[in-house]
């Protein structure tokens, strides 16, 4: 018998199979499993160069899978000026000073600010000209749907008070039609399409950058929801292929190509073309096109069915932006599902639910029923009528559990900007589960953190680690295992590689992590103080904490 490369034991090993729950023992070689059971079951497979730890008690799961996240535009972010350590306007100030002062030409470029730092947030650019002088700056907010810059950036753009909105996105200005400094959705595309794009180089660097730090967490997987195919767009498909042939890539991931809002159907040919692409190298699977239907509450982007109750200056009340018609959201879907991609379409607002689950129906009455698996990102404000159509339709909650959580401190902004009973709507996890519907985890990082245990935790708790303050309706939580069964065995199930990870089962490939304690001895209220202890892909420890 040829013996295991890596066993690990003592451990309280949560399995997710209904089969064998838990077991003590897990042993690998290559990149599979060969082995799980008890201590001494597993120990007569121990032979000669059998690297062996003892998890002294500790959790073994799944490795976790993020149904959801940006790690190439995280990181890239924080490779220039990174705002998110910023707590204030005068934080923001001075990191960019500092970035300045290091790179002492060309754009200013980068992101991770929150608009609820600025008390008055009527002339942005002023704040950044302070410290920009004459060097255009573009820096893209936490929630990627609306950029900060300067008047230099304006200026080069030919921003002025009398040029028109785009279609679909918003150009922010003062009460006396002045713009701001504060571009939405489309309109961050007026100064976007001047700014230099990052090379492909750039891209591996982001992702030799970002990729340890996602193993340090416990993720072994991860769904890039959207990636540049086009080359005005960014050449991410082509980083990760790279990285991927040169064996800088480690992990197995999946990619969601873009679609552009601003052509028309005829980019299916290019969708497919990419996805062909993709297919010779076996760590990189291409088979998603994620569609915008909406942006965000903060800017009022987001498709409400009834309007914003909080109004823009000397503005009418609006319901928000939908990206694409739904008849043309309908015909993309379909054409795009009789293609055989799997759609995952980013759905905040109430109104824009709906729209992505009618086209979603609709591309099944033309094209017939298929193991499709379409998804609906973020799902934040959720109609009742539409929650037994995720079952019915089988389309899967792609869910951000970080988010679901009350403001931490004075009043709740989304309550203020759609009113008491619509901000009741938020993220019903639990009636959507009991409903039948399919669902992943995601952490959209670098909107919030990729940390698993701080995700957990919200998603059991319904509010902020440490915090005092009411849970986030928290008849909508769900349970600890039930958070882990939709992170681990949900997302891969969304990425079409539930046969090959989200559970401990024999066969199935090595990817496993090991945490410093047992997850569920821990309190509810100390899940997200949980830490990682060693992490396993493909059957090679690629961290270990302290090392």
């Amino acid at each position: 018998m040829t013996h295991p490369s890596l066993v690990i034991r003592g451990a309280e090993v949560r399995t997710l199979n209904a089969g064998v729950p838990r077991a003590q023992a897990v042993a690998i070689r290559g990149d599979r499993i060969v082995a799980i059971g008890d201590d001494h079951e597993v120990k007569d497979w121990i032979g000669k160069g059998t690297s062996v730890i003892d998890a002294e008690g500790a959790t073994v799961l799944p490795g976790f899978h993020d149904a959801h996240i940006h790690p190439l535009i995280g990181a890239l972010n924080a490779l220039r000026c990174d705002l998110t350590s910023g707590e204030s306007v005068e934080d923001y100030q001075r990191l960019v000073a500092d970035y300045a002062e290091r790179v002492p030409q060309g754009w200013i470029l980068g992101g991770g600010w929150a608009l609820d730092r600025f008390p008055d947030a009527t002339r942005l650019c002023g704040l950044l000209d302070k410290v920009t002088g004459d060097r255009p700056a573009f820096l893209v907010e936490y929630s990627q749907h609306f950029a900060w810059v300067n008047s230099a950036a304006l200026v080069r753009a030919g921003i002025t008070r009398s040029t028109p909105d785009p279609p679909r996105g918003r150009i922010v200005r003062d009460a006396d039609g002045e713009p701001t400094g504060r571009l939405d959705e489309t309109a961050m595309e007026l100064v976007r399409s001047l700014v230099p794009p990052p090379t492909k180089n750039e891209l591996k660097n982001a992702l030799l950058v970002v990729q340890p730090r996602l193993f340090a967490a416990g993720i072994t997987r991860w769904h890039d929801a959207v990636v540049g195919y086009d080359p005005h767009d960014l050449p991410m498909l082509d980083a990760y292929l790279d990285a991927a042939f040169e064996g800088a890539l480690r992990a197995t991931v999946s990619l969601a190509l873009r679609w552009d809002r601003n052509r028309g159907l005829e980019q299916i040919n290019d969708l497919v073309k990419a996805r062909d692409t993709a297919r010779v190298h076996p760590l990189v699977r291409v088979g998603t096109v994620k569609i915008f239907q909406d942006g965000v509450c903060e800017s009022r982007t987001a498709a409400l069915s009834s309007p914003y109750l909080a109004r823009r200056p000397g503005a009418e009340p609006d319901h928000g932006i939908s990206m694409l018609a739904p008849d043309a959201l309908a015909e993309a879907v379909t054409r795009l599902d009789a293609n055989g991609f799997q759609v995952h379409v980013h759905a905040i607002g109430d109104r824009a639910i709906t729209e992505a689950l009618d086209a979603i129906e609709a591309a099944r009455e033309v094209n017939g029923s298929r193991d499709a698996r379409h998804q609906i990102a973020h799902v934040t404000l959720l109609r009742s009528a539409d929650i037994a159509r995720f079952g019915r339709l089988g389309v899967i909650v792609n869910a951000q559990p970080r988010w679901a959580h009350r403001a931490p401190t004075g009043d709740d902004p989304l309550v203020v900007l759609v009113g008491e009973e619509r901000a009741r709507w938020q993220y019903l996890f639990r009636s959507l589960q009991e409903a039948g519907a399919p669902m992943a985890v995601g952490s959209d990082w670098p909107v919030t953190t990729f940390d698993p245990f701080e995700i957990v935790h919200v998603g059991v708790n319904r509010a902020e680690p440490g915090e005092m303050a009411p849970p986030l309706d928290q008849a909508q939580h769900l349970g600890l295992d039930e958070m882990l069964w939709h992170y681990c065995y949900g997302s891969a199930f969304a990425n079409f590689a539930e046969n090959d990870v989200g559970t401990i089962e024999v066969g199935k490939v090595a990817d496993l992590v090991l945490l410093d304690r047992d997850l569920h001895a821990v309190p509810a209220s100390d899940i997200a103080e949980v830490s990682v202890r060693a992490t396993v892909v493909r059957g090679e420890v690629v961290h270990r904490a302290g090392c």
